[in-house]
């Protein structure tokens, strides 16, 4: 498989591991007026002058050849610090906010990587199918009701709620629906729940969810955890994706993907709009106008790169025209989601696209250097537990062998790489031991239909033979009535 097609094949499998927002709105959103291509109009002017890093960039990418990073960024070395596959809960704490009703705190330091909690959904439905929530509902225990009923409820403007009550969920045929207060009563019961789950869900697989604790975490546009629902293990995580200070709430990013880079009044609008809040994090109280130069920036790079993968848009601004420009645009981008403080879904594309640009331009040590801290930050956001990506071949290890292999094919060797040996190691040992999972499943499951079949076999024996012992019954019974009646005809 090409560098190309591997980092292509990561896109479109990514979204149900790092985001739960699916990208509703034009990715152009963000950036204003866009040409016939979908590229935003050059965002070089709109750069305030006091924004070093993003000076710096726009300044590089005039001449993609002659690109630097801002030599007073700080050098970004990802922890080694072991992840805690186990959730903590004593680690955080519920609070009442001063204006966003409750939020997850923590109660001592969380180091990067932590996995912070490990939940199994309260509700799950299929996607766009709102209307199953009530029923859902019904199900819960009154427990787990009063635990939903607890959450915060909003219904956007968008969503005509009552409407799909009356055309989804009522039942006419019953007699009760004569009584005007019952029907007002199932409604607004209707929406409570409907309203609840919209405000609270996650994506979760091909479905959305509602979580117990997950579902508590406010938003932040600079997040501090990171949350996502792992296949393998059916349940919610949400990892430390920085270090975070006792006290200091814990806070996950309702946007992914392009949503990453909107600006900061299309933010405070979505999130007024989807939510009823108006969002307050540093990103979204900076006025001086840093924040939203820089993500105007990485948005436009993120979209150059994007199509020079597609092969689209070939010579418009901020499209590389080859492997080694596409590789400093990846650069350039990773440099400003750190100064951003964004260490997770973006940022992981990112070192991929930059590991594969530099495989392509045969740089095998920089492709393998960010190969590695793609690995770190994957492991910080998602734990280690990622059978789903390894069986897809999408996983960091996945691509680390490939990086290794391709540089061998080419005659380069690596000074060291016992970590990558291991790790892939690790990768081919985790894939080995699902295999052998799926064949013991297969076995066990074959063993109970076989033990179906053969009690199927008995209960059929079982019947006949019940069957031959009424016919001899109502046999015997009708010869000795015969011969009550016929004594002289008897014997």
């Amino acid at each position: 498989m090409s560098s190309t097609m591997f980092v292509e094949k990561l896109d479109s499998t990514l979204d149900h591991v790092y985001f739960f927002i699916n990208d509703r709105r034009p990715s152009t959103a963000s950036t204003g007026d866009s040409n016939q291509c979908g590229t935003p109009r050059s965002e070089i002017a709109s750069v305030d002058s006091n924004d070093t890093e993003a000076t710096t960039a726009v300044s590089g990418m005039s001449s993609l050849g002659s690109w630097n990073l801002n030599p007073h960024a700080k050098t970004f070395n990802p922890p080694t610090s072991p992840c805690d596959e186990q959730s903590n809960a004593d680690c955080f704490e519920l609070r009442k906010t001063a204006d966003r009703g409750y939020g997850l705190f923590a109660t001592t330091a969380i180091p990067i990587g932590t996995r912070i909690i490990c939940e199994a959904p309260l509700i799950r439905i299929p996607e766009r199918s709102l209307h199953l929530a009530s029923p859902a509902y019904e199900t819960l225990s009154n427990a787990q009701k009063a635990t939903f009923d607890k959450l915060h409820f909003f219904q956007p403007q968008h969503l005509d709620l009552e409407q799909v009550s009356h055309f989804n969920l009522i039942d006419y045929s019953d007699n009760r629906t004569e009584d005007d207060d019952f029907v007002d009563e199932l409604v607004a019961k209707h929406i409570r729940v409907m309203g609840i789950f919209s405000a609270n869900s996650f994506a979760a697989g091909d479905g959305l969810a509602v979580f117990e604790t997950t579902s508590r975490i406010n938003h932040s546009c600079v997040p501090n955890v990171h949350h996502s629902y792992n296949p393998s293990l059916q349940k919610q995580t949400v990892h430390a994706e920085r270090d975070i200070s006792p006290g200091e709430e814990l806070c996950t990013t309702y946007f992914g993907g392009p949503d990453t880079y909107y600006l900061r009044s299309q933010r405070i609008e979505i999130l007024r709009s989807d939510y009823g809040f108006t969002c307050a994090c540093p990103a979204c109280a900076d006025s001086t106008g840093i924040s939203d130069s820089r993500r105007q920036l990485m948005g436009s790079l993120a979209w150059g790169l994007q199509q020079f993968l597609e092969r689209n848009c070939l010579g418009m601004t901020h499209v590389p025209t080859s492997s080694s420009e596409a590789l400093q645009q990846a650069e350039a981008l990773i440099h400003l989601l750190l100064q951003e403080g964004l260490f997770s879904g973006e940022l992981i594309r990112a070192y991929r696209t930059a590991s594969a640009q530099a495989l392509n331009a045969g740089v095998f040590q920089k492709a393998m250097d960010y190969a590695k801290h793609e690995a770190e930050v994957e492991r910080n956001c998602l734990g280690t537990e990622l059978a789903d990506l390894v069986q897809l071949g999408m996983a960091s290890t996945c691509w680390m062998e490939h990086v290794l292999s391709t540089a061998a094919a080419a005659g380069f060797q690596f000074e060291k790489h016992g970590n990558l040996e291991n790790a892939s190691k690790s990768a081919r040992s985790e894939n080995k031991a699902k295999k052998n999972m799926q064949k013991k499943r297969a076995k066990a499951l074959k063993k109970k239909e076989q033990e179906r079949e053969a009690n199927r076999a008995k209960e059929v024996e079982r019947v006949a033979r019940k069957e031959i012992e009424r016919q001899k019954k109502e046999a015997a019974k009708k010869q000795n009535e015969y011969d009550t009646s016929f004594p002289s005809l008897a014997g």
